[in-house]
């Protein structure tokens, strides 16, 4: 009776407001005993009860963790699942473990970690030339010692191609990478390889790691002068009914992009839930998957348990000068967004449309491009301000967009709270050292725009109500106001002012101010100290806004 109640309550655990009772003293009352020691007492039990082939009890979640945090050390190096026996028995292993995690199973605290390791432990390709024969013989192989539990064997094997790959890592040519690019149908980022040169990684030292950890602030509580109040209605669940096998399937097919922390692609992930060659067992998988993901949609979810789904790939790029944080998420996350955003894009855009652009609007960037070309030509406008905000996206209170994603699309708000409710891992691969992320969106999260857009809304609502005669557009974080000078000076300044309180710092010295009057020139410099002022014009958005002459010369 007492592991059936733990099992059934352990999702409010999480609630403050749940009262608790002690099922050994007594059954009414939980006076004599506070929250976390039922919290850590509840965690205890449940470490018991993991049983992972030999491994058992906190043993088991031990070895767990080890092999986790060495697989996301390794460089990708898989291969795509085979067909055939030894293919399907991979995918009934994935669903085996999505069941455990579903359905309350004894393995749900590492369920998602396990699922996340057994692409790189059980698909790691054996030598650069490997062929397909041999990766059916160690696939085979590999599973028998994971259903034994015996994961020290995999580690062992897994660090020792690693090791080879590691002396014989050369640096990629660029024919090289983009026939690759081409033999995979990436055409958009072959081009994007040969008609620009690539950023360059950075080696994490010591002063890059200090400027990583400075762009991910500590978490902060939740400012009030820029959250909506009210309660936060749940959605019903049967809303999220059309999240299945079939849309999974689509969703896969439709993600692109490079492998998260695990080490698995698009491509890989993509022929485990897309391909038809595993019939049955594939669709069995998608559908498991599926109910995770609108587990995810309408229940509180213990974060420890989904940890590992919720890492990235931390890649430090070089801006020449400064650092540029890439994140790269895993791709189940993305395919998971990608079902919500499917079955949620009218929600999404009519929360934010048409004052912020970045939700779920198709050109919503055309769309932010466009009006403000418009507000230049008009003969009224005297000046258009293009505001620049200081690490917009990992500066936003995670706490207030939380609040402002119930209030205006409450729909998303049980996922989002999931993914966003605690501090999530950036690993910086091949260094050891993780980054955590306790403030703005999660690199690599394909609903970062969404969640940012519900986020700044109260801001644009309140400058919107001190500035109701200046014109603005949004996308995401890049502002521009529009109008009379005295206009465009309110909204400015209530900017600077209510922006920080939700994580929006506006940079002046970033800031471009564009005037249609030249003889106004040391006005308007007066009337905005600090903000570069200019008659020809300025980037925005990838366009360029101003006279016609410096827009052709910006064009050519």
């Amino acid at each position: 009776w007492y592991q059936r109640r733990v099992r059934a309550d352990y999702a409010f655990l999480q609630e403050p407001s749940y009262e608790w009772c002690c099922f050994k003293c007594n059954e009414d009352s939980a006076t004599d005993h506070n929250s976390t020691q039922l919290t850590q007492l509840l965690m205890d039990l449940l470490r018991d009860e993991v049983v992972f082939g030999s491994l058992q009890g906190p043993s088991a979640i031990s070895e767990i963790d080890n092999a986790y945090k060495t697989v996301t050390q390794w460089v990708p190096n898989v291969f795509l699942t085979p067909s055939g026996h030894a293919g399907k028995e991979f995918l009934r292993i994935l669903k085996q473990l999505f069941d455990e995690f579903n359905e309350e199973g004894p393995l749900k605290p590492v369920a998602i970690k396990l699922i996340l390791i057994a692409g790189p432990l059980l698909l790691q390709k054996p030598s650069a030339r490997s062929k397909a024969k041999e990766h059916l013989d160690c696939l085979a192989r590999r599973i028998s010692l994971w259903k034994e539990g015996n994961l020290s064997a995999l580690l062992r094997e897994g660090k020792t191609i690693q090791c080879k790959l590691l002396k014989s890592k050369r640096k990629p040519s660029s024919l090289r990478t983009f026939s690759t690019l081409m033999g995979k149908g990436q055409i958009s980022a072959a081009l994007k390889w040969i008609s620009s040169c690539p950023p360059s990684a950075l080696p994490v030292d010591d002063s890059v790691f200090e400027a990583l950890q400075a762009k991910h602030p500590p978490a902060k509580p939740m400012n009030d002068a820029c959250t909506l109040a009210g309660p936060v209605d749940a959605p019903d669940p049967i809303l999220f009914n059309s999240i299945d096998g079939t849309l999974v399937r689509k969703a896969a097919k439709l993600t692109r992009g490079s492998p998260g922390p695990s080490g698995i692609d698009a491509e890989g992930w993509g022929r485990i839930l897309g391909s038809k060659h595993f019939k049955s067992v594939g669709t069995d998988l998608c559908e498991s998957f599926a109910k995770f993901i609108r587990i995810l949609a309408t229940e509180n979810v213990n974060p420890n348990h989904i940890s590992a789904l919720l890492a990235s790939r931390l890649v430090p790029l070089d801006k020449r000068p400064g650092i540029r944080p890439i994140g790269i998420g895993e791709i189940l996350r993305r395919i998971a967004g990608k079902c919500m955003s499917l079955v949620l894009k009218s929600d999404v855009t009519s929360a934010t449309a048409p004052l912020q652009t970045c939700g779920g609007i198709e050109g919503g960037v055309e769309a932010s491009v466009h009006s403000i070309r418009q507000l230049y030509d008009d003969p009224e406008t005297e000046c258009v301000l293009f505001v620049d905000a200081s690490n917009a996206f990992n500066c936003l209170n995670r706490q207030s967009a939380l609040q402002n994603t119930g209030i205006l699309c409450p729909s998303l708000h049980q996922y989002l709270k999931n993914l966003y409710g605690r501090p999530s891992d950036l690993i910086l691969r091949g260094t050891g050292k993780n980054i955590t992320s306790a403030e703005g969106t999660t690199q690599g999260c394909n609903l970062a725009m969404d969640f940012y857009g519900f986020g700044i809304m109260e801001l644009i609502y309140i400058l919107k109500h001190h500035a109701p005669n200046c014109h603005n557009s949004w996308f995401a974080d890049d502002s521009a106001g529009a109008g009379k000078a005295e206009d465009v000076k309110l909204w400015w300044e209530a900017l600077q002012f209510f922006g920080p309180r939700i994580g929006y710092f506006p940079q002046p010295e970033k800031t471009c101010l564009v005037i249609k009057d030249h003889n106004k020139l040391e006005h308007f410099r007066s009337l905005f100290p600090g903000i570069q002022v200019t008659v020809e014009g300025t980037r925005y958005l990838g366009s360029f806004i101003g006279t016609k002459d410096a827009t052709i010369n910006y064009v050519t």
